[in-house]
């Protein structure tokens, strides 16, 4: 009997159809190289993400920065993916140069982040640093202590960057975090999206979520996807799958970069 198989899910930027195909080939190409059985699972809103975490299956899986603080960093780092610089940025652009973009209706009267204070900003969730915690660091940049009260003003965590937009486009916020890898995936492979949407700010760059396996996953299996990863860019049959995802390629997360995000609480 063959080993059972890891699970593969890129559920945190499964941004539309299209990409989420991507995703699927990209495991069907690693999992082959790597000779690690893996079996994609898109793990659909409103499944739990967190749940999904928890689980000691999980092989090659996408996790938030701030999540994986938050568990000890008890997780086993595989790799971050390395993004070609979106239209406008200079090809020398970091593959860290990973951020929030705050997004308002092109209808809206607000040009700039100034422009929103008092207003109803919509987020996903307290354990998300691109749908939270760099939304908060950047309004007490720009408002300090009033920027709590402006977070509160939403009625409940939105869980999503599709949910944000969605309430956003239904006029229930007035501006809306979105993760800057999230948004580049829409603008790449379902721009009318973004129609009607504006980007009113960007906050500072913070290390980019990571691919994990478990805690209880084997090392020897980590190795082989890690290698599998590193190879990506090389191997020809990705070629195409990395161009719809905006990537070079993937490399080796380095796992005291998230650190500081467990620091920063509410």
């Amino acid at each position: 009997m063959g080993a059972l198989p890891h699970i593969a899910c890129t559920r945190m930027y499964n941004a539309c159809p299209a990409v989420t195909a991507f995703w699927a080939a990209l495991t069907v190409e690693i999992s082959r190289v790597s000779g690690v059985p893996l079996r994609f699972e898109t793990y659909p809103y409103p499944m739990p993400i967190e749940e999904l975490w928890k689980r000691p299956d999980l092989g090659l899986v996408f996790i938030c920065g701030r999540a994986f603080a938050l568990g000890g960093m008890r997780h086993k780092a595989l790799a971050v993916p390395v993004r070609v610089p979106p239209a406008g940025q200079s090809a020398s652009a970091a593959a860290s140069d990973y951020h929030t973009k705050i997004l308002v209706r092109e209808d809206s009267p607000f040009t700039e982040v100034q422009d929103i204070f008092g207003k109803r900003i919509g987020w996903t969730v307290k354990h998300s640093m691109s749908g939270y915690l760099a939304l908060k660091l950047h309004l007490e940049r720009c408002f300090g202590e009033d920027a709590r009260s402006m977070l509160a003003k939403t009625s409940s965590p939105l869980q999503t960057p599709a949910n944000c937009l969605k309430a956003l486009k239904e006029k229930t916020v007035d501006a809306v975090p979105m993760d800057g890898y999230f948004y580049d995936l829409l603008s790449r492979n379902e721009p009318a999206e973004l129609a009607h949407i504006r980007v009113v700010a960007v906050t500072r760059e913070y290390p980019m979520p990571l691919l994990v396996a478990s805690p209880q996953t084997d090392d020897t299996v980590c190795a082989s996807l890690r290698a599998a990863l590193r190879d990506a860019a090389n191997l020809p049959r990705l070629a195409p799958v990395l161009n719809g995802l905006g990537l070079k390629g993937f490399s080796g997360p380095v796992s005291e970069d998230y650190a500081f995000m467990a620091e920063n609480g509410d």
